[in-house]
């Protein structure tokens, strides 16, 4: 049903609320005109701009050409993120170029976020965001370029464990701890230039891993002087099981209570696992 601008402020007060009859409304204005739809987005509260927004997306074909305008010039922010987001749905051949061209308008995590997955994406467009001054945008980054090839996402997930912001680290921990990488080797080369948090990140991860390698750098961040640093250890030996004495070296010696408890029950996990 092509919904007239005379009719389209009948539809707006149910656009804007929550009643079952919404979904209605949005099916009708889908192939309503371009006028219909600006009418809606210059009158309704957002959930009647999202509203409209989800009718050009909805449209068939979905209409990307007005989606792709108000992705760059939508009076409000909201709306030209919510046009950013319906677009990634949409996800046309050739999408990526289209979506390159909205980085540095103010949405750049909403951009990562929206060609995650992109098989027309390079990887060159994504890596320059794996440092910007935005922790969303790092974020989101690093995840598009693990959905685009996790394999050569090695390095830039090892850098992402030193990172300030506890969302890029996890993220990171995440991809490395999936296992569809190779990060010892990598984990090796940067550790000494992380810092005390991003050290304690790394450890984590390598406890996860495990293997010799993996507890050989592990046992040797026992004799840092952090006491966090100790501590991430310990517990990273304590759920790779390796490094038993090393830690009982360590329990002769260490005065930090929270690392000796630590200690204490690491080496009672690694002795019930030799004994079961």
């Amino acid at each position: 049903m092509n919904v007239s601008l005379f009719l389209v402020g009948g539809l707006i007060s149910i656009l804007q609320g929550v009643s079952p009859e919404r979904e209605g409304a949005i099916d009708a204005l889908t192939d309503s005109s371009d006028a219909a739809i600006a009418q809606v987005l210059d009158t309704a509260n957002w959930r009647g701009r999202d509203a409209a927004i989800e009718a050009l997306e909805r449209s068939d074909p979905p209409r990307v050409a007005y989606l792709l305008s108000l992705a760059r010039n939508g009076r409000e922010l909201a709306t030209r993120r919510s046009a950013i987001r319906s677009l990634g749905r949409v996800g046309l051949a050739g999408f990526c170029d289209s979506m390159l061209v909205l980085f540095g308008s103010g949405s750049d995590a909403v951009v990562l976020d929206a060609i995650k997955g992109t098989r027309d994406c390079q990887r060159e467009s994504i890596v320059p965001h794996l440092t910007s001054t935005d922790r969303d945008s790092r974020r989101r980054a690093l995840q598009a370029l693990a959905a685009l090839d996790a394999r050569s996402t090695v390095e830039a997930a090892v850098q992402g464990l030193n990172d300030s912001d506890h969302g890029v680290r996890a993220v990171s921990q995440r991809l490395l701890r999936d296992g569809v990488v190779d990060a010892v080797e990598e984990i090796s080369r940067k550790y000494s230039g992380f810092s005390v948090t991003g050290k304690a990140t790394a450890l984590a991860v390598l406890g996860s891993i495990g293997g010799t390698r993996a507890d050989a750098l592990v046992t040797e961040a026992l004799r840092a002087e952090p006491w966090s640093i100790r501590l991430a250890a310990v517990r990273a030996l304590d759920e790779s099981g390796g490094g038993q004495e090393a830690l009982k070296s360590l329990m002769t010696t260490e005065k930090h209570p929270l690392v000796a408890g630590a200690l204490k029950d690491a080496l009672e996990t690694i002795d019930q696992r030799t004994h079961d």
